[in-house]
């Protein structure tokens, strides 16, 4: 699966005029075909800045539906009222490589106490597979944790970051919040190999979120039924 992300603020003074602006183009983006899942991320420690994050079916998909009609009518409004004017956005692209669901998985996403955890990691090339191993291997530890709602993992297009999107039903869901490490994490830590790996490479790096809105698309399926055992 594809997904494009779009990190970007609107202009603070027209942020009421965005709100409706960008309800309007997100109900739109739920019936296009090929798309999954569209969320608006607000960034807790920068809230007037969002990350916006687009899963398709693929490419090809995602790239029909910019070029549609329905599409160009949907963003004219943010042109007309300069709503993003002076303030650049942030454009990258990535291919879905991993998802799991933990056991809170069936809670609504844009439930107010959700937090989302985005996470940037640089990939070495000589170590990138080991570093996308490690992330499946904790992706699968999260996931058992009772919090836990659904975690996904991405690979830029240019194979240089992942991109680990998680989410939990609260903040303090977050099995990391404490001053000791889970009994499982701890034991992965203590690994010469993973130890090797984060000397290496640099600690991945965490942002918190709360999910602004949350849209579901009509292959939403296909993201639960491409990864189930």
């Amino acid at each position: 699966m594809y997904m494009s992300q779009h990190r970007f603020t609107p202009v603070p003074e027209k942020f009421d005029q965005w709100v409706p602006y960008n309800w309007n183009y997100m109900t739109l983006t739920a019936r296009a075909p090929g798309a999954v899942l569209s969320r608006i991320l607000r960034i807790c420690e920068e809230p007037d800045s969002f990350f916006a994050v687009g899963l398709w079916t693929g490419h090809e998909a995602a790239a029909q539906w910019s070029a549609s009609p329905q599409s160009a009518l949907g963003a004219k409004p943010s042109a007309d009222q300069g709503l993003y004017e002076g303030y650049p956005m942030e454009w990258s692209r990535w291919n879905l490589i991993d998802f799991a669901q933990g056991p809170a998985a069936g809670i609504e996403m844009e439930a107010p106490d959700v937090v989302i955890r985005h996470i940037e990691w640089e990939l070495a090339s000589d170590l990138a597979s080991d570093q996308e191993t490690l992330a499946a291997v904790a992706l699968s530890l999260l996931a058992r944790h009772p919090g836990f709602v659904s975690g996904e993992t991405y690979r830029g297009h240019r194979a240089d970051k992942l991109l680990m999107i998680h989410t939990y039903k609260t903040g303090e869901d977050w099995p990391f919040s404490g001053s000791d490490l889970p009994a499982e994490f701890a034991l992965l830590g203590d690994s010469p190999r993973v130890q090797d790996i984060i000397a290496k490479t640099g600690k991945p790096r965490g942002q918190d979120c709360s999910a602004f809105q949350v849209v579901w698309g009509p292959e939403a399926s296909t993201l639960s039924a491409s990864y189930a055992a």
